[in-house]
C-alpha cells in the first residue's frame, strides 16, 4: 500500500480529492489509505484562501516538506500539517465538544 501512495504522489502535491478519488478506482478504503499517508510521514496542507484545497505530498528527506513543483503551491501559502497533526487536533476538538460528565 505505502508503495502505491508513494507512485501517486511521486515527490509532489496531489489534491486530496484526485487521491481519494483514485485510491477507490483500485479497490482502497479511505481509512486505508490515511493509514499509508501516517506511516509515510506525508504532509498535508491547505491553500490559505476561503475556498482553498487541501493536498497531500511525501516529505524530502533533506528539506522538509514539498511545497513547489506546481505553480499553485507556492512556499507559503499552505498550511503544513502532517496527518497525525490533524488527527490529534480532532481529537482534542471532540474532547472539547464530549465532554465526560462525572456522576451521571
Amino acid at each position: 500500500m505505502t508503495e502505491w501512495v508513494k507512485s501517486q504522489l511521486n515527490g509532489a502535491p496531489v489534491y486530496t480529492g484526485a487521491l481519494k478519488a483514485d485510491a477507490a478506482r483500485h479497490d482502497i478504503s479511505e481509512k486505508t489509505l490515511n493509514r499509508a499517508l501516517i506511516l509515510l510521514g506525508c504532509r498535508k496542507g491547505k491553500e490559505k484562501k476561503t475556498d482553498g484545497r487541501w493536498f497531500w505530498w511525501l516529505p524530502d528527506p533533506l528539506t522538509g516538506p514539498v511545497v513547489s513543483g506546481s505553480p499553485a503551491l507556492r512556499p507559503g501559502t499552505l498550511e503544513l500539517k502532517s496527518l497525525a497533526e490533524i488527527y490529534a487536533e480532532a481529537d482534542q476538538a471532540r474532547a472539547l465538544a464530549n465532554p465526560i460528565k462525572k456522576g451521571t
